[in-house]
């Protein structure tokens, strides 16, 4: 995997190319208390057809209304200025692929903003103990 990463700003949507792959907002923290200067903490793991077309969706969260679109309305709004966008092209693999990518890395990290998890003991343990 080859990930890369570009911030997250509407001028750099031309950046990212319009093919499959798996996507990633992480959050920056630059805080001159820690050790090395910043902090990286990953908040929501995707997939896609079309990263550039993916990217661009995410610019309008911040006017959306709808209630399945309050995590990341509030994503996008709050971290604003911190969030990077990282990402890997995965090529031409099956859509099951690209779900199956997805989900081992959404299971490995568990990012606060993903909904969705394949595992059970991990599903339930999200259901127990998460505030949504």
């Amino acid at each position: 995997m080859n990930w890369q990463e570009v911030k997250f700003l509407k001028k750099n949507s031309t950046k990212l190319p319009q093919t499959p792959g798996i996507y990633m907002f992480v959050l920056n923290i630059e805080n001159k208390v820690l050790l090395n200067g910043s902090a990286k903490y990953i908040i929501y793991i995707g997939q896609t057809i079309n990263l550039r077309t993916r990217y661009k969706k995410y610019f309008s969260y911040a006017n959306s209304d709808h209630p399945s679109d309050f995590h990341k309305r509030a994503m996008v709004l709050i971290w604003e200025n911190q969030l990077q966008f990282q990402f890997f092209e995965t090529g031409n693999i099956s859509a099951a692929e690209l779900t199956n990518i997805e989900f081992d890395l959404i299971d490995s990290v568990v990012p606060p903003i993903n909904m969705r998890f394949r595992g059970r003991i991990l599903k339930q343990a999200v259901k127990l103990y998460s505030p949504r």
